[in-house]
């Protein structure tokens, strides 16, 4: 009481001074504490030896021309220029090369503002609209096929509480998920025509689905609970289909399925666990098929990189961890960490990962830090797109306003833009063109680009890359001028 009643009469310096003091306590608590092994940073950051004998390093370096001659790439790219006249194919592998020069971390496009807190935000498959969630309870869709995109509609929808906390396409482009503090989940049609809800609790304002995401297939959802409950529901006949009651001790924060397949998926939760279940199994024995740890506070994202063997995980602990799916433990060996976990909602927007420390048996095959905060919300992290990238980088918000791009060959930040002047929850790299959309707790929904220098593609010329739909081939794309 005493400790409430001084806080009460601080002012904004001193407040932020004693949570500085109070989280250096904390991290102190757990030196001695079995749960951490010491090591040196290049180690968790920078181990390239190890990481180099993995699938997913040969893959992205291959696809990539990781340690090509970027010269050889840009004499050909200006030679593409002098011809503008014409369309001239391009390798794809030279297109990623050059990409890696001309990252989307400069000039700032305000899309779109409001008085309340932007949530969330995602393009479509295609990239051909936007979908972004704010506090004032709309779903707004934008056209963002030109580089100042349009609204095309702005839904209202149906019992909100509080926020929609969570939004997201159906691949196939019919349905809108959406949740909030309420006992359903929300599907609407992407022209606001039909509106209905799946029931998935009794007590509105008590539950929440803090994660949800569709299949590939578009005909399942999976949804992470507050409670710590797991569900899969059938999008078509409104069912649901399982319920893991019980599938974390905490909060469930994040879900994604691992593949096309609808019956392997992956949670995240803030036991600071990631736990592997398969639909299959559930009969059998009820138990997730493999668990992760790694991590030292709760996760609060989770992507999968498409390929069904890798995916990363955000983390309250302020580090992106990337984790191979062949490789889970069972369950049976994994616990809990037994380790201090402070609530991050009044965590310092400076206060970033400790490089020096790890929890024995993380599994992870890499870890991201140094760069991105992690603070008063479920802030997001994703691989970059095939198409313009290979999926070679790692991007992620931050609760100081700044963009964070990790190269996942080196584990080096590579790009930290400050976009907003407050926390970034969401981000996401548009699928075909080099921009990322960013949505924020200032209100504001932004795109940033890259900037134009004698050694990177201008914003026009970035805009004229297009893939042939006729002739869509895996080693040639064809650039317009």
């Amino acid at each position: 009481l005493f400790v409430c009643l001084f806080a009460f009469f601080m002012n904004d310096t001193q407040m932020e001074a004693m949570l500085r003091l109070l989280f250096r306590e904390y991290d102190n608590a757990d030196e001695q504490n079995e749960e951490f092994e010491e090591i040196e940073n290049d180690v968790l950051l920078h181990n390239t030896e190890a990481f180099k004998r993995s699938d997913v390093y040969r893959d992205i370096s291959s696809r990539v021309g990781y340690g090509a001659d970027i010269k050889s790439s840009l004499r050909e790219y200006h030679k593409l220029r002098e011809g503008r006249m014409h369309t001239v194919p391009i390798s794809r592998k030279k297109r990623l090369e050059l990409t890696h020069t001309r990252l989307p971390n400069a000039t700032t496009v305000v899309q779109d503002s409001f008085t309340e807190r932007v949530f969330c935000g995602t393009y479509s498959n295609d990239g051909s609209t936007f979908l972004s969630a704010c506090q004032d309870n709309y779903l707004r869709v934008y056209d963002s096929s030109e580089s100042i995109w349009r609204l095309e509609s702005e839904l209202v929808v149906e019992n909100v509480g509080w926020a929609i906390v969570d939004a997201c396409y159906s691949p196939d482009g019919e349905y809108i998920a959406y949740s909030s503090w309420s006992d359903s989940i929300g599907l609407i049609t992407v022209n606001g025509n039909r509106q209905e809800e799946i029931h998935v609790a009794e007590d509105f304002g008590r539950i929440c689905a803090f994660s949800i995401r569709f299949s590939q297939g578009s005909d399942r959802i999976v949804a992470g609970l507050n409670d710590g409950n797991v569900l899969v529901i059938d999008v078509h006949n409104d069912v649901i289909l399982n319920n893991i009651s019980a599938a974390h001790q905490n909060d469930v924060n994040a879900v994604d399925f691992a593949d096309e397949d609808t019956n392997v998926f992956i949670t995240g939760s803030d036991d600071a666990l990631i736990k592997v279940w398969d639909r299959r199994m559930l009969g059998l024995a009820g138990a997730c098929v493999g668990c992760f740890r790694g991590h030292t506070n709760g996760i609060t994202f989770i992507d999968g990189k498409g390929d069904g063997r890798y995916f990363l995980s955000q983390g309250k602990d302020s580090a992106i961890k990337l984790w191979d799916l062949r490789m889970a433990p069972s369950p049976t060996d994994v616990e809990q960490p037994n380790i201090h976990m402070m609530d991050y909602r009044f965590l310092p927007d400076t206060t970033a990962h400790n490089p020096h420390r790890r929890l024995v048996g993380d599994a992870s095959i890499r870890t991201f830090a140094g760069g991105h905060v992690v603070a008063q919300t479920l802030l997001r992290a994703r691989f970059s797109p095939t198409f313009t990238t290979g999926q070679r980088y790692i991007y992620s918000a931050s609760a100081d306003g700044c963009l964070y791009i990790y190269d996942i060959l080196t584990g080096e930040v590579v790009s930290s833009s400050e976009i907003h002047d407050t926390l970034i929850r969401d981000v996401h790299w548009h699928p075909t063109k080099n921009f990322i959309a960013t949505s924020a707790w200032d209100g504001t929904v932004r795109t940033t680009s890259s900037m134009s220098h004698p050694h990177a593609m201008t914003s026009t010329d970035l805009n004229a890359v297009t893939l042939s739909q006729s002739s869509q081939s895996e080693n040639d794309v064809l650039i317009n001028f």
